[in-house]
Order: structure tokens, then C-alpha cells, then sequence
């Protein structure tokens, strides 16, 4: 049987999370995150961490790349050095998304390497396995149909 519609191994299309979606978790930093954007439509979101600056940051990833905000951070997110800001497609690699089980949700990630930067997508629970799967699909989706490490 080839892997397709109603194969036991068939991948299910997950729907990403959008700007939309978590606008009122951002309040009024989601009008300077559509600043940043410039136009550009986002098409997938995730919560990720900089552990360069122990930062949060969120990734939106768009038609042209991905835009890297630090929405929740006084410093912009450059603590370490500067933020990685915006990330052609040609520049993005991904880990594979793995999961681990946690006392009330598990918790789901996976590296992202922008530019020699590595952030790392997170999620809890079935809504952040849904936003980290969504973004990592497109990472993939967009151009860049390898993973970090090669």
C-alpha cells in the first residue's frame, strides 16, 4: 500500500498558528510585531527561547523568511549579542520535533539554526504540539527540505 489518504502512517495537515491567534496573549506589542512584518503575511507562529540571552521570542514565518521578534523582552532580545531580525528561507534549518513528558502537558520542541543562531521552538500540551509541528512543517515546506544536523 502506498503512504496516502487512509494509510496508517499518512501525515495529518496541521493548521499553524497564526498572528491571530495569540493577539491577545501580545496585547499591544502585536501592532510593532505587523510593523516589523512590513507588509508581509505571516504564515505560521511559535514561542521559541535564546538561550544567548536567556530571552523568549517568537518566530513568524512568512513567504520571504522568517522575522524574529522578542516581544516579551526589554532588551529587544540582543542581551547577547544582536538579534537575528530577518531570516531568508536559504539560512533556516530545523531540527526534528521531539517531544518529552512532562507532570501536566508535554512539552514539544525542536532547533532552529538561523543564520548560525540556534533558538529553540517550544510548546506544551496539544496546542503547542500543534504550533511547533505547523511552524517546523513549514521550515521544511519553504526550501529548506533538510534538517540541522545534516
Amino acid at each position: 500500500m502506498r503512504p496516502g489518504k487512509g494509510s496508517p502512517w499518512a501525515r495529518q495537515e496541521v493548521q499553524p498558528l497564526r498572528l491571530e491567534d495569540i493577539a491577545d496573549r501580545l496585547g499591544d506589542r502585536v501592532d510593532d510585531i505587523r510593523q516589523d512584518l512590513d507588509g508581509q503575511d505571516d504564515v505560521a507562529v511559535v514561542d521559541a527561547h535564546d538561550p544567548r540571552c536567556d530571552a523568549d521570542a517568537l518566530l513568524i514565518a512568512t513567504r520571504k523568511g522568517i522575522l524574529v521578534a522578542y516581544p516579551w523582552s526589554g532588551t529587544g532580545g540582543d542581551g547577547a549579542g544582536s538579534a537575528p531580525g530577518w531570516v531568508p528561507w536559504g539560512d533556516v534549518r530545523a531540527s526534528t520535533v521531539t517531544s518529552s513528558p512532562g507532570v501536566s502537558a508535554s512539552r514539544h520542541s525542536c532547533t532552529i539554526l538561523l543564520r548560525g543562531v540556534e533558538l529553540t521552538a517550544l510548546g506544551d500540551g496539544d496546542l503547542g504540539r500543534r504550533a511547533v509541528d505547523a511552524f517546523h512543517d513549514e521550515v521544511v515546506r519553504r526550501g529548506t527540505p533538510w534538517h540541522y544536523p545534516s
